[in-house]
């Protein structure tokens, strides 16, 4: 009899999200500019109940989801001022029970061991940092990201960019900065301390990226390692 209940319970579930929507928002590659862009949603019902996924290289983002035709709309109407190319879809699939939270985050987090114990709020605290990328894609080492650790939130804003400071609200675990936005929970491991700058591993659910960044403490710093590596992508471009 337990077994018939739990059988019906999920296939009740599932017949009613067949019968839900959600809204397809947009799919990025470059997870900064994306994460710039979430934040020009001014209302905060949508803004913090969107999903994303990572799959391969690519972020897709959608809605909650939505029992009713007129609360997607609504949603859509919301997501469209800022994703032009927003939609909605009837008929979702799930394999995920009703009772679990979208933005339920399960974590399996398996971090290097670190050179030297690093306490990220002695490092951080109160700082701004510059970030670069060591290697990925051409594009990310081109960048520098300004982020500022003082009070409740970090600012996050990419230099030379017409874009507002991304708020994120963070906190210090021992040697990493863990930030939680949309559902997503994103880690900050300090790997090593070098004199001008910290080695920082990241990790998005538990999952490590092939990126390895540095936070420098000095802009002036940071705008010459750009350079170099600059240089490095030209001389390789003509070898």
């Amino acid at each position: 009899m337990k077994i018939k209940i739990l059988f019906l319970s999920v296939l009740l579930a599932s017949s009613n999200l067949f019968g839900a929507y959600e809204v397809k928002i947009a799919k990025y590659k470059n997870h900064t500019f994306l994460m710039l862009e979430v934040a020009k949603i001014k209302a905060p019902e949508y803004r913090k109940n969107i999903v994303i996924q990572k799959k391969g290289k690519s972020y897709y983002v959608t809605s909650a989801v939505y029992e009713s035709r007129g609360e997607a709309q609504k949603a859509l109407h919301a997501y469209k001022k800022v994703f032009k190319d927003a939609f909605m879809q009837k008929g979702i699939k799930s394999q995920v029970p009703r009772e679990v939270s979208e933005n339920t985050v399960i974590t399996e987090l398996k971090k290097p061991q670190t050179e030297k114990h690093c306490n990220a709020e002695e490092l951080l605290e109160n700082k701004t940092v510059y970030l670069c990328y060591e290697n990925g894609s051409t594009s990310s080492q081109k960048r520098i990201i300004q982020m500022g650790f003082e009070g409740e939130y970090m600012e996050y804003l990419p230099l030379k960019s017409t874009y507002k400071p991304l708020k994120i609200p963070y906190s210090f675990k021992g040697d990493s900065v863990v930030l939680q936005m949309s559902g997503i929970e994103f880690v900050y491991q300090i790997y090593k301390q070098e004199e001008k700058f910290l080695v920082v591993k990241s990790f998005t659910n538990g999952k490590e990226s092939s990126h390895t960044l540095r936070y420098y403490f000095d802009k002036e710093d940071a705008l010459e390692f750009l350079k170099a590596i600059k240089t490095r992508h030209l001389d390789q471009s003509q070898s």
